[in-house]
């Protein structure tokens, strides 16, 4: 009987670490995503990204460097498009 009180004593003090330690990681998780989205730029998220490569947000992380990415692409496209009609000024 002993034991058993002991075992499990010692278990629930272990899970109550690793809740601790895993509401941290959930923290940092979260403050890095915020930074990353206020500087929205490719740099922030695959910063982010290093950080926490399985985070919460690393699926939209990934979605944002993408979209950044073709919305460059866009805008680079378009100024080229746009230098060869007349009357148009790239911008």
């Amino acid at each position: 009987m002993k034991w058993g009180l002991l075992v499990r004593a010692k278990l629930i003090a272990l899970l109550g670490m690793s809740s601790a330690a895993g509401l941290a990681r959930a923290d940092e998780d979260t403050d890095a995503w915020g930074a990353a989205q206020s500087s929205n730029t490719r740099e922030a998220y695959e910063s982010y990204l290093s950080a926490h490569p399985f985070g919460k947000h690393a699926p939209e992380a990934f979605r944002s460097i993408v979209e950044l990415d073709v919305a460059t692409s866009d805008d680079v496209a378009t100024a080229d498009v746009a230098k060869g009609v007349p009357g148009v000024d790239a911008y």
